[in-house]
C-alpha cells in the first residue's frame, strides 16, 4: 500500500497585544523552528498576530493586499511550509466619492500561506457570545490539501457547531484543523468536544492555542491531537510557549492511520 504523510507543528505562543510588527517576528522565529523539525504545516492560535484584542480589530484589520501578506507567504515559501495565522480581515472595500473604506465590521480570520506562493483566506463563521458586536460572520467553509491530506480548518466556536463537523465530513476531510482560544476553564469542555468530533468523523483532530494571557483571558495551552477514534495521543505544555509536533500516516485509502514522531518543543 502506497503511504502518505504529513508533519505539523502546533504553535502555542504569548502574543503582544495589537503589536502585529512584533508578533509576526515571533511567528517567522517558530516557522523557522518548525521547518528545522520538518513540519509541512505550522499553525498558531486565533487572532494570533494581534491577540484577542476585540475591541480594537476594526482598527487592526488586515486588507488581502497588505504587504503583511506578501511577509507570511515569503516567509512560507523560504521555508517551504504552509503556515496558517490568525488575525481580523478586512471587510470588503467600497469608493464613494473618491474615498475608499470598508462598510462592515472586520472577520476573525486566518491567512493560510503556502510554499508555492499562493495565499488563502478563511473567516470564522461562528462567533462566540459578544464577538457579533465587533466582527462579521463568514459564510464559507475552507479546506486546504498537503501531501495528499484534506485538511478542513476551524476557529474556535467552528467546532462547537455540529453543522461545521457535517461539513466537514461532506468535504471528505482526512483531519479537522482547530485554530483557537481556550482557556483554563474550559479546556476540559472543549477537549471533550473535540475527541467527540475525531470520534465522530473518524479523523484526526489537532488543535493549536494560546498560552499566558489574551484579551483577558487565561489561555490554556496544551496544544493536542486525538486520533481517530477520539483518543488523545499528544499534548503540549500548560506552561511555557513552544511546539507539539506529529506526523500523520495513512494509506491511499485511508484505511490504516498512524501518528507518530509525537514531541513538544519548549520554545
Amino acid at each position: 500500500m502506497t503511504l502518505s504523510t504529513i508533519r505539523f507543528a502546533l504553535a502555542q505562543l504569548e502574543v503582544t497585544p495589537c503589536d502585529i510588527e512584533s508578533n509576526i517576528t515571533k511567528h517567522e522565529r517558530l516557522c523557522v523552528e518548525a521547518a528545522r523539525h520538518d513540519a509541512d504545516v505550522i499553525v498558531f492560535p486565533e487572532l494570533s498576530l494581534t491577540g484577542y484584542e476585540l475591541p480594537s480589530l476594526q482598527r487592526l484589520a488586515i486588507e488581502q493586499q497588505s504587504p503583511l501578506i506578501q511577509r507570511l507567504s515569503d516567509i512560507a515559501s523560504i521555508q517551504q511550509i504552509t503556515i496558517v495565522a490568525g488575525c481580523p480581515l478586512s471587510g470588503p472595500e467600497k469608493t464613494l466619492h473618491g474615498i475608499t473604506k470598508t462598510d462592515k465590521k472586520p472577520n476573525i480570520g486566518a491567512i493560510i500561506s503556502h510554499p508555492n506562493g499562493h495565499t488563502d483566506f478563511y473567516s470564522k463563521q461562528y462567533l462566540h457570545d459578544g464577538e457579533s458586536e465587533f466582527c462579521c460572520a463568514g459564510e464559507q467553509d475552507y479546506s486546504f490539501s498537503v501531501n495528499g491530506f484534506n485538511i478542513f480548518l476551524a476557529i474556535c466556536a467552528d467546532f462547537t457547531e455540529p453543522l461545521h463537523h457535517k461539513s466537514a465530513r461532506e468535504h471528505n476531510a482526512h483531519i479537522y484543523l482547530a485554530s483557537a482560544l481556550i482557556s483554563q476553564s474550559g479546556f476540559e469542555t472543549d477537549s471533550r468536544i473535540l475527541a467527540g468530533i475525531a470520534e465522530g468523523l473518524e479523523c484526526p483532530v489537532l488543535l493549536a492555542n494560546y498560552i499566558g494571557n489574551t484579551g483577558g483571558w487565561d489561555t490554556a495551552g496544551q496544544c493536542s491531537v486525538w486520533d481517530k477514534h477520539g483518543h488523545l495521543v499528544a499534548r503540549g505544555s500548560h506552561m511555557e510557549e513552544g511546539i507539539t509536533f506529529c506526523t500523520i500516516e495513512h494509506g491511499a485509502t485511508g484505511s490504516r492511520e498512524i501518528i507518530r514522531d509525537i514531541e513538544f518543543l519548549s520554545c
